[in-house]
């Protein structure tokens, strides 16, 4: 088949199968719209479902929620202006505060939820902990704006976990600092280059659905879904006329690459990298990574292989199972097309980044 039939392939399944479906997305709406009236003041989407990049099922929401400064005392609020770390400001009193608001929102509204305070946010369960919830982060601007002219702020560093680490964090009383973050920019920054590549969503989800099969079979898969999300983004924008196809097969054919070391500062602190976790990867780990690596590369070419859309379709649920076994591809099969459009994984150095209709 002609790459171009493959890319609609790969197109179809991303958009049948892996992105949030219209009944996630209007109950995400919903329950996010209702939250923010409850809490009232500045409160926003962040996170992958923010930027267009999550994938079915949703099970979490990440909220931002600004402190407004008559909660604060004066000098935490000095403080924050100023620039500095908020350092051992406890936020629990005031969560404590709007835990009750919202629990009294929905009692108002006849529903049963269940309302966890923890020390740095708020937990709002629709069910058992495994169903979807919302994490409510309080923040604190921090006097400073992204060079979209949108507020960076001081969060808690639990922010930056993924749900199941932050209910361990806090399980284990770990201390818990504050960090400077952007949610907004990286929102704007992944907004504004889907609108010149409407490929890059899709390969962000695809990305995130693999790691989700790798995690599946191996729960001690350390790869983080934002990370790998920089990845594409890192590659659409030294490869703007990439299409699905192309940016999936250079994702995978230059991932390695990338775990060499770390190369995406944190927008708001350039001090500190996303990626820095890979830096603690063990021998073991990885292995394992390079394994799965491997494995996926080898559906990509059994996918650009396919002589028919079912076998097509085969390769594309292989390589999301997140399988550390290769496909078998035949020996006739042509070196990829993208190696004459895209530098050869050899000698590829990453970028080190600094800083309508359904979008999904």
């Amino acid at each position: 088949m002609k790459r171009t039939t493959i890319n609609g392939i790969l197109n179809a399944h991303i958009r049948d199968h892996l992105s949030p479906t219209p009944k996630e997305r209007a109950m995400v709406s919903r329950e996010y719209e209702f939250l923010c009236g409850a809490v009232g003041g500045v409160c926003f989407q962040s996170g992958s479902y923010a930027r267009f990049t999550s994938t079915t099922p949703v099970n979490d929401l990440d909220v931002i929620w600004q402190m407004p400064p008559a909660a604060l005392s004066g000098e935490v609020l000095r403080k924050v202006m100023q620039g500095y770390d908020p350092g051992e400001f406890d936020p629990s009193e005031i969560l404590q505060r709007l835990a009750a608001t919202i629990r009294a929102a929905y009692q108002q509204a006849g529903r049963k939820v269940t309302v966890v305070v923890q020390s740095h946010s708020i937990g709002i369960y629709f069910g058992t902990k495994d169903d979807f919830s919302i994490d409510l982060v309080p923040a604190l601007a921090a006097g400073r704006t992204n060079e979209f002219g949108d507020d960076i702020y001081w969060v808690p560093e639990i922010a930056r976990f993924s749900k199941t680490r932050r209910l361990r964090h806090y399980e284990l009383g770990a201390h818990i600092g504050w960090m400077l973050s952007d949610p907004r920019g990286y929102i704007e920054d992944a907004r504004q280059l889907n609108e010149q590549n409407e490929s890059f969503r899709k390969v962000a989800k695809f990305g995130r659905k693999w790691r989700r099969g790798c995690k599946k079979e191996n729960p001690e898969f350390r790869l983080k879904s934002f990370h790998l999300e920089l990845v594409d983004n890192d590659l659409l924008k030294r490869s703007p006329h990439f299409d699905t196809l192309d940016a999936i097969e250079a994702f995978f054919g230059t991932l390695e690459d990338y775990l060499e070391a770390p190369h995406f500062p944190d927008r708001a602190d350039h001090t500190r990298y996303v990626d820095k976790y890979i830096d603690e990867l063990t021998a073991e780990e990885r292995a394992d990574i390079t394994t799965r690596i491997k494995a996926a590369r080898s559906a990509v070419a059994a996918m650009i292989a396919a002589e028919t859309e079912e076998d097509a379709r085969q390769a594309i649920r292989k390589l999301l199972a997140g399988s550390a076994v290769a496909v078998v591809v035949a020996a006739t099969v042509a070196a990829p097309a993208i190696a004459t459009t895209y530098t050869a994984p050899t000698s590829f150095t990453p970028h080190r980044n600094h800083g309508s209709a359904d979008p999904r």
